[in-house]
């Protein structure tokens, strides 16, 4: 189906470790091209830093000519976006000039931010949504 499925060893000492054939470094070409793709987790032991940068990384290298937007407290600061519908225009304007890829992380401090993201539907635009699962792996879903 195109989906990671992790599973865990546990050993009597309650430690738990993601077996090799969970790595999802060789699996970032198909989770960014293939869109029945939907999600893809990390490694724990890496964080969420490290597959930020290795979907971004896969981005790149397939599709050098687009954007990349990291949506951010910062970007949403300096763009004096804090409501639903401040977030939906700058994506709207944004995704204008071409193919976009925007990363967020789900504690976007914009209350209703998964409705704006809607308005991308139909464009030339990815939606990376990046969180932390079950024992604190890092996963990143495409919304759009």
């Amino acid at each position: 189906m195109g989906m990671l499925i992790m599973s865990f060893a546990v050993s009597p000492l309650m430690v738990y470790a993601c077996p090799a054939e969970s790595d999802p470094r060789d699996k970032l070409e198909d989770f960014v091209k293939n869109p029945n793709f939907r999600i893809i987790a990390g490694l724990r032991t890496d964080g969420m830093g490290k597959l930020i940068e290795m979907v971004t990384d896969e981005i790149r290298r397939q599709e050098p000519e687009s954007r990349i937007i990291s949506l951010d407290r910062e970007l949403l600061s300096d763009n004096g976006i804090d409501m639903p519908r401040d977030l939906e225009g700058y994506l709207e304007r944004t995704a204008e000039s071409g193919r976009c890829n925007f990363l967020l992380c789900d504690d976007l401090p914009v209350v209703g931010w998964q409705n704006a993201v809607k308005c991308l539907v139909g464009r030339d635009a990815q939606v990376y949504c990046f969180s932390v699962a079950c024992r604190q792996i890092p996963s990143c879903s495409k919304l759009i």
